[in-house]
């Protein structure tokens, strides 16, 4: 008997301590999924209570088993020492004393001390009164033993009193303890199902879409039912960026099929967030700027433009999310800016986007400060409005200072040893830029000068590799090919639904996503299968290249390859006009001769639209 009294107090312990610890797992886990929240709130509060009865009467489960090994002495100093000690703190009538004294009226019970017991009974006596939560009280199991206690003593009616009191407590302690352990194992059941459901979406990434979807909608209706919309949203939001990741780890090869996840995440996250726009809008931006970015990247414009001002339109200035996981929407804010602006671009309306851009860099370096790389991106987009306006000195300047600031950084990096490639490949774009810039200007001298910086920069994270002539003119004949369909596409040509279908065999996605945000794609150089070519379209695109440069890899192992030139648009045998052209390509170099060579980025290098 007394070793099972013994389990008993362990066991009371070890239940008290793995409930706090339950719940407080699971408040952690809502805090990270929603931050703020209701449940989240009751998760902690229940672990807390759960938790303080080890600390409160801690010692006196220890002097409970101090008394059972054979050391009354010593459990009767903890007690007494406890009860004062804790009626110091709280007061003589605070939470917990009652309790205490009970413990205490129990031991010298048992120690036979009559007198002394049946006093501190009725002083706990005095405390308690009659309601559901007084049966569910812990003080009605004292109070019980205080009747027995009175019927060894000899005072049945007392005893009948007490007991007609008290009558219905074990009933109720026992609802209590039901409703307890439901509780607890509602929030261990929660747990475990959240990540059981967590542990085969993220080991499940090449399974079939439908089946992983499927996972992924019934770990968010758990979410939704217990955190609300906030829940689902986020959900599906740290879906689409685990897809985003393996996207940029993974590289072209997966590029497709990790697109089209993320994007279905964020499809999901942006109707989820929408049904509480109106309690918390900051909690739509995230979510619609990630989707707004891929509907830009596949050259989508009005969804694109749509999904922006939605973003922008929930984020106040300084306004703090409520997500656990972000301090700010300035990131966001500014994020949508450069968007608008690059929709603007694409659209032609180059005083806009320089609006947007100046306004992405003034709000970056107020709130994420002028180091930032959304400045730098702020600073390139309001250059390339500026040039497409003709501006040529204001776009010099502007990308003097985002090299300026790369450059800074991309030293600073060098010297800890960790130059990343985002940080590289925004340096050399600046860099290329202001090469065309120089060149626009006939400073060609100049222009050399930043070319040769630009293959310090690539010797400085990778060495130069060793093309051969096969190699090296399989290279030029790819990039001669694709401009050449390029701008039978850019001047709709007779034969631009083949150029459309020859690209599509060199470009990977990435390249293609960045064909399809060029200007032109949109005004005229985009045709359907039905729709057959301008009558007044010229028949062919004759090239003259002044130069192809080839450069040394980037951190990423790209060839960064330059076409400048002259084309000769043709309609029958007479010459129409003349236009220059500059593309830069990011070509990976063929490891065998026999390998297709394909391109992963394009960029038109451009022309201005006037002179200063």
């Amino acid at each position: 008997m007394k070793y099972w009294l013994v389990v008993k107090e362990l066991a009371w312990a070890a239940g008290l301590f793995l409930s706090a610890a339950i719940f407080l797992l699971a408040g952690k886990h809502m805090w990270h999924r929603a931050g703020v929240s209701a449940a989240f709130a009751v998760s902690i509060m229940l672990s807390i209570a759960y938790a303080a009865p080890l600390f409160v009467f801690g010692w006196e489960r220890l002097a409970n088993l101090l008394s059972l090994c054979g050391y009354p002495k010593q459990a009767e100093l903890l007690l007494v020492e406890s009860l004062c000690r804790w009626g110091k703190l709280v007061g003589q009538n605070g939470p917990g004393v009652a309790a205490k004294k009970g413990n205490l009226a129990d031991f010298y019970g048992r120690q036979g001390r009559i007198s002394e017991a049946e006093r501190l009974y009725q002083e706990v006596l005095e405390c308690w009164s009659r309601s559901w939560l007084g049966l569910a009280s812990p003080l009605c199991a004292h109070l019980d033993r205080y009747a027995a206690l009175l019927g060894r003593t000899a005072k049945k009616e007392k005893q009948h009193d007490l007991r007609r009191l008290i009558r219905g407590w074990p009933i109720a302690q026992a609802l209590t303890f039901v409703l307890s352990a439901l509780l607890v194992v509602g929030a261990a059941s929660y747990l475990v199902c959240v990540q059981l459901l967590m542990h085969v979406i993220s080991t499940f990434p090449a399974g079939p879409p439908e089946l992983v979807h499927d996972y992924v909608d019934d770990l968010a209706g758990i979410e939704k039912a217990v955190l609300g919309a906030r829940g689902a949203t986020d959900v599906y939001l740290r879906y689409a960026e685990r897809h985003s990741q393996l996207r940029a780890d993974e590289g072209p090869a997966a590029d497709k099929r990790h697109e089209e996840e993320a994007y279905w995440g964020l499809n999901k996250a942006v109707a989820s967030a929408r049904q509480i726009s109106q309690v918390n809008p900051g909690a739509l931006a995230q979510a619609a700027v990630r989707l707004a970015d891929i509907e830009l990247s596949r050259g989508n414009l009005d969804k694109a433009l749509r999904l922006y001002q939605e973003a922008l339109s929930g984020i106040q200035e300084g306004q703090v999310r409520a997500w656990g996981r972000s301090a700010s929407g300035a990131s966001d804010k500014v994020d949508a800016l450069l968007g608008l602006g690059t929709i603007s671009l694409a659209r032609q309306d180059y005083a806009e986007a320089g609006r947007y851009f100046d306004k992405a860099g003034q709000t970056a370096r107020a709130e994420l400060g002028g180091d930032s790389l959304r400045q730098v991106e702020a600073l390139m987009g309001l250059a390339e409005a500026r040039l497409k306006l003709g501006a040529l000195s204001q776009a010099e300047g502007l990308l003097d200072e985002a090299i300026d600031r790369q450059e800074k950084s991309f030293q600073e990096s060098l010297r800890l040893h960790r130059p990343t490639e985002d940080k590289v490949g925004r340096l050399v774009a600046a860099l290329v830029k202001k090469a065309a810039v120089l060149r626009l200007t006939g400073r060609d001298k100049e222009a050399e000068a930043v070319d040769k910086h630009i293959d310090e920069i690539q010797m400085q994270r990778r060495p130069q590799i060793r093309l051969d002539d096969q190699a090296q003119a399989r290279i030029v004949e790819t990039v001669k090919d694709t401009t050449g369909r390029l701008l039978s596409l850019k001047y709709q040509t007779k034969d631009a639904r083949q150029a459309r279908r020859q690209l599509s065999d060199t470009l990977t996605t990435a390249a293609l996503h960045s064909v399809g945000r060029m200007p032109w794609y949109h005004h005229g150089g985009k045709t359907g299968p039905d729709e057959v070519p301008r009558i007044d379209a010229p028949d062919t695109v004759n090239l003259q290249f002044d130069q192809i440069s080839v450069r040394s890899p980037d951190d990423a192992g790209l060839l960064m390859v330059e076409a400048w030139g002259r084309c000769e648009l043709v309609a029958g045998r007479q010459s129409v006009r003349d236009e220059q052209f500059a593309f830069a390509y990011r070509i990976k170099p063929p490891r065998n001769v026999p390998a297709r060579i394909l391109v992963e980025d394009v960029v038109e290098l451009g022309s201005v639209g006037g002179s200063e």
